[in-house]
């Protein structure tokens, strides 16, 4: 209960500090006018409202068109993105006052709004100059990474997104260049897997396969054959030296229990029908518990050496080990249940997984450990 109740007066304390003031004393005038537009109404509105609006809304175009002409006045492309960001607000704000207009309050009020009227043309040329700022410097930077340097690579990835984004979805070659730091910043990787054993493909699939694709986040493709028009830049010899499915572990257990229940009641009753004795009949009921416990136990370890496919040295050499341990119990009643110390609920067979299925377990566990020593090691090269 106390908890509820602080957190209940934080709650307040917190919409307290949210109101049409606080957020003009914090220079939050677009927070400000969008919680006056939602007040107002155009047949039913009050005059405070009304006037909360008028000011909200010229106070943050003022602030923004200060903010512009301060940028244009340092004249570098770099403001562009920011100039841009101003004017949509600009342009936001008055599309959300347009279908409003005229406001008039129930007193007779008319609020007066002064529209930045240009602001279509304004927000169009900031937009172009951004663009062109952005594509400028993302097409740099994929100079500058054409020397292997892949972390510019994807700073200029990340730029190019934001225009396509954001901006235009194609400027001029956005889409080659976006191709491009793409593959400038990737690191790829070709895998060759030996070790002799019969679960070695469901073993090297289960680390590999689901890596196969390119994730923007990673920057690394792994690839099982190599493919004529890719350049590598490690090659990954991974090798099992020893890989166990496990055995199944079978125990079964049966446990009887009895009971004395009250089933019924005797009852005796004098001659005038009067209740003058009772006599509970006991009933010793019997149930069977049959418990299945299966364990099976999977074990691999397999050696990783990364090297330098440019000059063939050796970048990391690692051994690495796994676990995986399955351990059930199934239960299933007969008889009356109602000799159970308590319910039990008997679903499914009793069985361990596959031989394939604990290998692949296996596999999705150490594909972690591989890629944590892959992007610790390596992908910051």
């Amino acid at each position: 209960m106390k908890k509820l109740t602080a957190l209940f007066l934080a709650l307040l304390l917190f919409m307290a500090c949210q109101t049409p003031t606080k957020m003009f004393e914090k220079g939050q005038y677009h927070r400000a006018f969008k919680h006056y537009a939602n007040k107002v109404d155009r047949a039913h509105s009050k005059t405070a409202h009304i006037q909360g609006l008028e000011l909200a809304f010229h106070a943050a175009n003022d602030q923004a068109l200060q903010d512009i002409d301060s940028l244009n006045n340092l004249q570098e492309a770099a403001q562009w993105p920011h100039i841009n960001h101003l004017h949509r607000q600009i342009h936001t704000r008055q599309e959300i006052l347009r279908p409003m207009l005229p406001i008039r309050s129930k007193s007779g009020y008319t609020g007066q709004f002064k529209l930045v009227e240009d602001i279509f043309v304004l927000e169009a040329n900031s937009r172009k100059q951004a663009a062109d700022y952005l594509y400028a410097q993302a097409e740099a930077k994929i100079q500058v990474a054409r020397t292997q340097n892949r972390l510019v690579a994807r700073e200029a990835y990340q730029i190019l997104a934001d225009l396509q984004k954001n901006y235009y979805p194609r400027w001029n070659d956005s889409d080659q260049l976006i191709a491009d730091a793409l593959q400038l910043g990737t690191t790829y990787f070709l895998i060759e897997n030996t070790g002799t054993n019969c679960y070695s493909i469901p073993f090297w699939n289960a680390i590999y396969s689901s890596t196969g694709y390119l994730n923007h986040h990673d920057w690394q493709v792994f690839d099982l054959n190599a493919k004529p028009d890719r350049q590598y830049d490690y090659l990954v010899h991974s090798n099992i030296l020893y890989l166990d499915p496990g055995s199944e572990h079978r125990y079964d257990n049966i446990t009887t229990y009895n009971k004395d229940i009250e089933t019924d009641v005797i009852i005796k009753r004098d001659s005038t029908g009067k209740v003058i004795e009772r006599t509970p009949v006991i009933t010793n009921v019997t149930a069977t518990v049959n418990e299945t416990r299966i364990t099976k136990d999977a074990t691999v370890r397999i050696a990783l050496k990364v090297i330098d496919a440019n000059n063939g040295q050796i970048i990391t050499h690692e051994h690495i080990s796994e676990d995986v341990h399955f351990d059930q119990i199934w239960a299933f009643a007969a008889g009356d249940e109602r000799a159970l110390p308590h319910a039990i609920v008997g679903v499914g067979i009793p069985i361990a997984p596959s031989d394939w299925s604990m290998v692949t377990d296996l596999g999705n566990n150490v594909r972690y450990k591989v890629r944590r020593i892959l992007e610790h090691d390596l992908n910051q090269r």
